[in-house]
């Protein structure tokens, strides 16, 4: 009798372990044949990883960026956006700290600055803040920005709140609403 319970519990497992092993495969080809590396998570930066913002603050002062999550943690992304008089046109990487819904984050990035074409700058940027996303995939975050030119222009040109610049090396508040999909 105890070799028989013995020879079904060894029968189960064996069978059960093969059922399992069959799906695993299943999973891998799926992958395969998506052409993807990796299986996406439940995180909310990873389930939906595009997201589309407004942005108040440097580097695009009034703006919108376009932003992909190419992990739960790394995000890529464009913008455009208003310098008061002139334009803005952003590149952008950020790196949240935690794949949660309340992240604290850090990027940076390259901006191109014009003054309605009559002189332009180059700059980077360092930002940092925080970001919380909700169920439905709005998002809210809020927080500090450093936009730096590389180099000086050879004239000056004059903006909404009374300076005329030479060169761009200020910090400020930055915040946003946005959808991710």
């Amino acid at each position: 009798m105890k070799k028989g319970v013995m020879f079904l519990l060894v029968f189960v497992m064996l069978f059960s372990s093969l059922s399992f092993a069959g799906r695993l495969t299943e999973k891998v080809d799926k992958l395969m044949e998506t052409n993807q590396d990796r299986e996406r998570t439940y995180y909310p930066r990873d389930a939906q990883p595009n997201n589309i913002s407004i942005l108040g603050g440097p580097p695009l002062l009034n703006g919108v960026a376009i932003s992909h999550n190419i992990n739960e943690m790394i995000a890529l992304g464009v913008g455009a956006g208003a310098f008061w008089p002139g334009f803005v046109a952003d590149l952008f990487t950020r790196v949240y700290i935690l794949p949660t819904s309340f992240s604290p984050y850090v990027g940076g990035g390259l901006s191109y600055v014009t003054s309605l074409g009559t002189d332009s700058l180059v700059c980077f940027h360092v930002e940092g803040g925080l970001d919380y996303v909700l169920e439905n995939g709005i998002n809210l975050f809020v927080g500090f920005s450093w936009l730096k030119s590389f180099a000086e222009t050879s004239g000056t040109f004059d903006v909404a709140w009374g300076s005329t610049l030479s060169d761009i090396n200020f910090p400020m508040i930055q915040g946003g609403l946005g959808y991710r999909f």
